[in-house]
């Protein structure tokens, strides 16, 4: 069963449900999540589209309407949702198997607001830089939260993924550690969940100040460490020091 597939187990788990506050929040997460997928985002598959407007319909049956073999048309799904699974990561399998709707939420929304992935920096970063990056921000005992990262916080909001690996080459060794711990966060890999809520609302908050401070504007105003700050003593984050 595939990873697609395990998330639908687990949405028709919770329809079957009796009714409540719970399911009804899990509900409207579920399908955040099924336009998400439809959205396609999280993969670079040619055909994606094509492919995935006719996802529910049984594979012989799509296939005729495509016009092409069985295996191919199930080879092209596997690869959609093989990207899927490397975007999202089995962390938000068991967030969704957890009903930990908050988690799940803080997952899709990094996942739809950054466009890079683990598997993509992998290919990108020449091997002496991946192994860094790897052993950098390793565990939760490097010492670091996120309130420790935001000039790194305010990088991965302004950059591609391609610009933030060729800028993290670049940094220092704590620089890159900073770097790396908070990428391994975002992506789901690395980091607790009060970690990924704390970086969800950093963003959140940072998105909505840029949009009321742009409007009439011809460009955005970047938010500052200035603003970091007023908004953890405003209590706006939930940035913590433990």
């Amino acid at each position: 069963m595939n990873f697609y597939q395990q998330c639908q187990n687990s949405y028709r788990r919770l329809k079957q449900s009796e009714d409540s506050q719970e399911k009804r929040e899990g509900l409207r997460t579920m399908e955040a999540f099924h336009a998400y997928f439809h959205e396609g985002t999280y993969t670079r598959f040619q055909d994606k589209q094509v492919v995935l407007e006719d996802w529910n319909q049984p594979l012989s049956e799509a296939a005729r309407k495509l016009g092409v073999p069985d295996k191919s048309l199930n080879w092209a799904r596997a690869q959609i949702v093989k990207d899927l699974e490397n975007k999202l990561t089995m962390h938000f399998l068991e967030d969704l198997k957890a009903e930990d709707w908050v988690s799940v939420q803080d997952r899709l929304y990094l996942a739809e607001r950054f466009s890079f992935n683990i598997a993509y920096f992998d290919r990108l970063l020449m091997t002496s830089s991946r192994n860094q990056f790897y052993r950098c921000g390793q565990n939760s005992g490097h010492g670091l939260t996120v309130a420790d990262c935001g000039k790194e916080l305010l990088m991965v909001k302004h950059l591609s993924c391609q610009e933030v690996t060729e800028t993290y080459k670049l940094l220092s060794f704590k620089g890159k550690t900073r770097l790396a711990y908070l990428i391994k966060v975002i992506t789901g890999i690395r980091g607790s969940r009060a970690e990924r809520h704390q970086i969800a609302q950093y963003f959140r908050h940072s998105d909505r100040n840029s949009s009321t401070k742009g409007k009439g504007q011809g460009h955005e105003k970047p938010f500052t460490d200035q603003d970091l700050n007023d908004s953890k003593r405003n209590g706006n984050m939930h940035l913590s020091q433990g």
